[in-house]
């Protein structure tokens, strides 16, 4: 069964509590290494002549960041606490210019859907004036071919009753 660190020293643990018995013997030995991390390991012996053995590591402390390094914990705190003032700040100030820009887009938005509805009704219009011109161009062109050339004069007007 494969183990995790944590499984390790659990188990290391559950060994050292344990009874010995008469065909197991357990060992327990430590050492220091050179990166002073210590290092545990178990040794269980078994009278079929199999031997098992459990080893653990525990790495030193991490060390600090260099900018917490030598400060007291107020200090600390006093600086998070400008720097989020700072960045606060600066967030209501980029959320209003953000809701801003989406109130402008909104109003703008309702200019183009007023726009798009009148020129919908003008490309109407406009088509219905073309129909009744199209509609006087051929009443025109009738007539035309009614009017008898006689009944025109010189300068292109109907002259009725000659």
């Amino acid at each position: 069964m494969p183990s995790t660190s944590n499984d390790r020293v659990m188990g290391l643990e559950a060994w050292e509590g344990a009874p010995t018995s008469a065909s197991a013997a357990a060992t327990i030995s430590s050492a220091s290494a050179t990166t002073a991390q210590t290092s545990t390991s178990l040794t269980v012996a078994s009278t079929s002549g199999t031997t098992s053995t459990v080893s653990t590591t525990v790495s030193p402390t991490p060390k600090l960041p260099s900018e917490i390094t030598g400060r007291t914990v107020e200090e600390i705190i006093k600086e998070w606490n400008s720097e989020l003032q700072e960045r606060t700040g600066k967030f209501r100030k980029e959320a209003n210019a953000i809701a801003e820009w989406d109130r402008r887009i909104l109003q703008n938005r309702d200019i183009l859907l007023r726009l798009e509805s009148e020129v919908a009704k003008v490309v109407e219009t406009q088509a219905s004036m073309e129909r009744q011109l199209e509609l006087i161009e051929t009443h025109q062109q009738e007539m035309q071919t009614s009017i008898r050339p006689e009944w025109i004069n010189d300068e292109g007007f109907v002259t009725l009753g000659k």
